[in-house]
This record gives C-alpha cells, structure tokens and sequence, in this order.
C-alpha cells in the first residue's frame, strides 16, 4: 500500500520531469519594442490570456502544389478544390506533436482545447501568471501612442525541447499588432469624393448593372482592432448612394469578438464599397478586436485564422477583403511562414483572400524598404498601387 502511494504522489511530478529538458528560445527577433510603443509595466498576474499553440504542421509543399494545381487555369485539377475536411487531413500534425503539447499543458494542470477539426491550432486560456511560467517569460503592458494598450513578451520565450519541437510559434507573445489612430466615422457615409461612390466604382471596373446570381455567393471583410460595424451607418450610405441600383442583400452577418461599436472609418468604407460593387451577394463583417472582455491580450489576426480555419465548406465566404496590415519584419519567420501555410489552406478551398497593399508607397523606414505583411504574401492577391 505504501509502495502504491508514493507511485501515485510521485506521478504529476514524473509528468512534469518529461518538461524538464534544455529550453528553447523561440521567436528570435531584433527589435524588442517597435517604434510607437512604450513599455508601462508588468502585466497583472492575475489577468487572463487566451494562448494559441500553433502545432507544426506536415505535408506543406504538397498543400502548396495543391493550391497552385487549383488556381492554375492551364491545370488539368483547376477549379478543383479540396473540402476543408481534405485539407485538415493533407496537412494536419503529427499525433506526438499535439500530444506533446497537449500532455505538457495538462502536466501544468491547464485546460486546452482544439481550435481547430485537426488539432493544428490549440488553445488555452490562462492568467497571466500561469502564462509565464509556461513560457518562462515575462508579459508587459505596452501603450502605444494611439491609445492602444497590449500585453506581450518583449523579452522573449521559450520552451520545453519536446514541445518546441512541436510547435511553429505561440501567441499572444512577440508579434505586436500593427496600429494607426482609429478614425470614428458620423452615420451617412464616408464617401466624400464622389469618384468612390458605387456607381462609380462599378464604371470603373466594368461591373455597371451587374448583380449576383448564384444563391451561394458570399463575401465578407476584416476587421480588427477597434474597427466597429454599424447598421445605421450602412443603411445610411445605401440610401444616399445606391439609388437606382442595388446594393448588398440584406444585413451583413456578423462574427467574431468584436463587431459592433462606433463605426471606424476604414470597416465601414470596407464594407461599404464590397456592398456597393457587389450587389445580391450575401455579405458578413469579420471583426475582432485583440481586447475582447474575456481575452484581453488576444492576438486578432490569429483568432480571425483560426474562425477560417475551423468553419465549414457550407458557412465560409468565398472571397475575404482585408485593409489591415503591418511591417512584414513586425513577424519572426516561423510566425510568417505559418501564415503563408494558413493562407494556401484557404485558397486551396477556393477562398480568395484581398489584402490592400498599404498607404505607406515604397514604405521605406530608415532608408530600407519594409514591405507590408500580409501583402507580401505570395499566397494572397494584394490590391493597390
């Protein structure tokens, strides 16, 4: 009986031993604290974090020679593309992989989840406390002149060699998002030159009375960071602009954590224009904040990846229109490279993914040129001069 008792005390801690090994940095970058922020203290231990594991993925140049046979109109497979499902199956990770993180989570007596059908993006929602002892890191409150505020590891992270190996990268961590004032738009449109109106806009591209036929069209825009939806505010520029034509089909469905609000300049010409191209097409408005009251250190880019990468062939839009965008350098390869991996996975459902190309030009800082991510991204289509 004594034997049988030491073996189950002695248990957890063999659990957490198999974690014990030589740590590893993740992440590595140059710059610590991008210009604008400003470091404002410690995080409050007891605050909560929503962590993304995201576990390393097989078969990526296969999921690459499927996307390019699909898109390709010279391709005896284009236009064929894969179910989610087939696509979870082609790259999902090998099972020691989510095991390892799964088993090193539990060992440290903390709940996750899989975000995603094949277990590639695991979550877990944490204190803050309970984040930097996983990641033997120390999270920071940061203020940014805009007003933003966000918690991250300036400093750095690591972790176990086991689980290391198991995983691309984990965030909220190094990645900070990329900010601009957010500019509050009064209901009745932004539209103040009239050669962005719908009418025109249609003239422009060749569009003219054209409307939607097919019962499954869908679209839908991005939205992130404090960029808000409001019905008032489209309903507004419908009636002022879209006399005479249609515009949308009925009320944007919204998702994600944080849509509605005062309305943002930037979400609602988003929304505003894809509506006022396309008519009779289905719309939805993607938001998400990256301060959502129950996660407040969230990373909004990777919640959005994650929505995609876990709704259905019969849910998701087809096309998804996104403004945002930052520093490709403001990402660590590994981070940037599980993008890419995310975006083929879209497009080789057939989902087509806009970025707009930024309003910076040649976007040169300190004589280099720094281009913008997601933009640069072989995988997406970026529009705009």
């Amino acid at each position: 009986m004594r034997i049988q008792l030491l073996a189950a005390l002695a248990a957890p801690l063999l659990a957490q031993d198999l974690f014990l090994s030589t740590r590893v940095d993740m992440e590595p970058v140059t710059d610590k604290v991008p210009e604008g922020w400003i470091r404002a203290g410690r995080t409050p231990r007891g605050d909560m974090i929503e962590l993304h594991f995201a576990v390393k993925q097989q078969n990526v140049q296969q999921l690459e020679k499927v996307l390019l046979a699909v898109s390709s109109p010279s391709s005896p497979d284009y236009g064929k593309h894969l179910s989610n499902h087939q696509v979870h199956e082609l790259i999902k990770p090998a099972p020691a992989h989510i095991a390892a993180v799964e088993e090193w989570l539990g060992a440290a007596g903390v709940t996750s989840e899989r975000a995603t059908p094949n277990g590639d993006i695991i979550v877990a929602k944490v204190t803050v406390e309970q984040a930097e002892a996983l990641l033997s890191a120390k999270y920071v409150r940061l203020e940014h002149g805009s007003g933003a505020v966000t918690d991250r590891t300036p400093d750095g992270y690591s972790l176990p060699q086991e689980v290391a190996d198991a995983l691309d990268f984990v965030s909220p961590t190094k990645h900070f998002p990329g900010i601009s004032q957010p500019i509050l738009q009064s209901p009745g449109g932004n539209a103040s030159n009239v050669n962005n109106v719908p009418k025109t806009l249609r003239q422009a591209y060749n569009v003219g009375d054209a409307v939607g036929k097919a019962s499954k069209n869908k679209q839908a825009v991005t939205a992130f960071l404090k960029q808000y939806y409001s019905e008032d505010a489209l309903k507004s520029y419908w009636s002022q602009y879209c006399d005479g034509i249609t515009c949308g089909k009925g009320s944007p469905k919204l998702v994600g954590d944080a849509t509605t609000g005062t309305p943002g300049v930037e979400s609602m010409l988003d929304i505003e224009a894809i509506t006022g191209v396309a008519g009779n097409v289905d719309s939805e408005f993607w938001g998400f904040g990256g301060a959502s009251p129950d996660n407040p250190g969230n990373e909004p880019f990777m919640k959005w990846l994650t929505q995609v990468s876990s709704t259905g062939d019969e849910d998701i839009p087809r096309l998804f229109s996104t403004s945002y965008g930052e520093d490709e350098s403001s990402w660590s390869y590994a981070a940037a490279a599980r993008l890419n991996t995310e975006f083929m996975k879209a497009g080789a459902r057939g989902i087509s993914l806009l970025y707009a190309s930024g309003d910076s030009g040649a976007n040169c800082k300190s004589g280099k040129f720094t281009p913008n991510m997601p933009a640069s991204s072989p995988y997406v289509t970026a529009v705009g001069g």
